[in-house]
């Protein structure tokens, strides 16, 4: 499952709509089988990513193996904490759009939640469990892809008033993959994508 830095414009916003607004909410007339950004509470988790009132701090970015993995980290921490909030800033200010790499998903999310705050709806609960977090080996244009193996309880979309718009079931050995890039010495999100009931 190589995730390829959108070099294109077309490239990320077809993987955006085939697989990442399905982890999102429904967009549209198409509507997901499985639950967006969230956590099983009961399960084990290595890194519990519970979305704060504030965003989560960006890690110090350092070039080696622990920095790339911390990004990686805090990246799931700010797409669930964006689901939360309907707040795209934290992973849009460190959205790639330099040297053929464009996150394509970045700006097509940011739409997607601007949608849903005109709506009043945010999504409840929106924190994952992490498993598992780790490099993939895959690198382009610089861009290494990270694995996030996580899990989500029940979730819904639900309105400002409390009426619940859509219900979502809980879900384990959910992917994230997301690709980063140092770059100006500091990391960058070139894309992401997701994919239901993949394991380690």
């Amino acid at each position: 499952m190589l995730l390829r830095p959108a070099s294109r414009p077309a490239a990320l916003p077809a993987v955006l709509l085939a697989t990442l607004l399905l982890i999102v909410t429904a967009c549209g007339g198409d509507e997901p089988k499985e639950g967006p950004l969230g956590k099983k509470s009961e399960s084990p988790s290595a890194s519990p990513t519970e979305p704060a009132a504030t965003a989560p701090p960006v890690p110090r970015a350092t070039d080696n193996e622990a920095g790339r993995k911390a990004f990686a980290t805090w990246f799931v921490k700010a797409l669930a904490y964006a689901n939360a909030t309907n707040d795209p800033k934290p992973i849009t200010a460190v959205a790639a759009n330099a040297d053929k790499v464009t996150c394509s998903t970045c700006r097509a999310f940011a739409t997607f939640l601007e949608d849903r705050e005109r709506k009043g709806i945010t999504l409840q609960p929106s924190t994952f469990d992490i498993q598992k977090m780790f490099n993939t080996g895959q690198i382009e244009n610089n861009v290494i892809v990270f694995d996030a193996i996580v899990s989500h309880p029940a979730s819904a979309d639900v309105k400002e008033d409390g009426t619940v718009v859509k219900k979502y079931p809980p879900s384990d050995n959910y992917l994230i993959e997301v690709g980063i890039r140092f770059r100006d010495g500091a990391y960058e999100v070139a894309g992401w994508k997701t994919t239901e009931g993949k394991k380690s």
